[in-house]
């Protein structure tokens, strides 16, 4: 009989010497399995910078002095849907870009008003509150940025790896 650190020896050496193979899987044989290899995010989500919301993309500027009492008129330049990968055009000073949710946002946009929190008056917008910087606006990269680690060799895949490899397409 040998001793347990004998035979704790044994089986690591048996181990080592013997490599693994690799093999791809579908992603729903992947639970369970071990990542072979370092992965990397092979692009930004979110692809363009998008709006999170359906309402009016704004320079902050522009709507900084609204309030109930002196709301603040902007023409709509335009509408964005979603759908589109890039933005149609940029956002011209004094006037605002209604966008869909997922919309691409045109260049220059500094916040997204909601629908419930502006009045459409035929051509123009009115606005009685600025927003905050950045508000629900999604930003190239929010989710993943492009070549980030993703996982590493030796990683057990289970339920919550599934979700970033399936949006990546991994």
């Amino acid at each position: 009989m040998i001793s347990y650190n004998q035979a704790l020896e044994i089986i690591g050496k048996e181990t080592r010497s013997r490599e693994l193979g690799m093999e791809t899987v579908p992603l729903a044989a992947a639970a369970g399995r071990v990542c072979a290899a370092a992965l990397r995010t092979p692009m930004d989500v979110q692809p363009f910078d998008n709006s999170a919301m359906d309402g009016f993309a704004v320079h902050m500027a522009d709507v900084a002095p609204a309030t109930a009492a002196q709301p603040v008129r902007l023409r709509k330049a335009g509408t964005a849907g979603a759908g589109h990968d890039k933005a149609a055009t940029s956002l011209p000073r004094e006037t605002c870009w209604h966008v869909m949710t997922g919309a691409p946002l045109p260049a220059g946009t500094e916040a997204v008003v909601p629908v419930e929190n502006a009045t459409m008056d035929g051509e123009f917008v009115i606005f009685t509150a600025p927003p905050r910087p950045g508000d629900h606006i999604r930003r190239v990269g929010e989710d993943f940025r492009k070549d980030a680690p993703l996982m590493s060799p030796g990683t057990r895949i289970c339920a919550t790896h599934i979700m970033p490899l399936a949006t990546l397409g991994i």
